[in-house]
């Protein structure tokens, strides 16, 4: 469990520098929800799945 840990920390990390390139604050959220599915471990990954 500790290792999540570390892998969200690391990942709050890359949010925060990247952050800034969206003007918006809910197009924020929605590129960290998006990375997010990408790295999740589903064996297939489409534009339905990540939605949810």
């Amino acid at each position: 469990m500790a290792e999540a840990q570390v892998w969200a920390a690391e990942l709050e990390s890359v949010f925060a520098r990247v952050a800034g390139r969206f003007g918006r604050s809910d197009l924020r959220w929605r590129m960290r929800d998006y990375l997010r599915g990408l790295l999740a471990p589903a064996a297939r990954k489409n534009g339905w799945q990540l939605a949810e």
